[in-house]
């Protein structure tokens, strides 16, 4: 097996690229979160919260910070352990949440 070893502007183009923040904007908030895993809720706030910082820096403009509430309340996120989360991964966490 042959090693293959990355430069740091290849490492930096592919962290950037898994990160969302290259110029190909996400569909929407659903997506990005799935494309992440999950989005953080933090209580402490010092310019906006933490989960609307990420999507708005990830969706752009067209970014509504209510629509996170409206995921939440309609049942498409689900939150555990301070992770927001898509609905469809709720089976991943049941076992521990029990």
């Amino acid at each position: 097996m042959t090693a293959h070893a990355l430069g740091l502007d290849e490492a930096r183009r592919i962290a950037v690229r898994a990160a969302m923040l290259d110029a190909e904007r996400p569909a929407g908030l659903l997506p990005m979160i799935e494309q992440l895993a999950m989005l953080r809720v933090e209580l402490t706030t010092t310019v906006c919260p933490a989960a609307d910082h990420v999507a708005w820096s990830r969706l752009g403009d067209g970014y509504r910070p209510e629509e996170t509430e409206e995921a939440l309340a309609d049942g498409r996120l689900f939150e555990r352990a301070w992770m927001l989360r898509p609905m469809h991964d709720l089976g991943l966490y049941l076992a521990e949440m029990r």
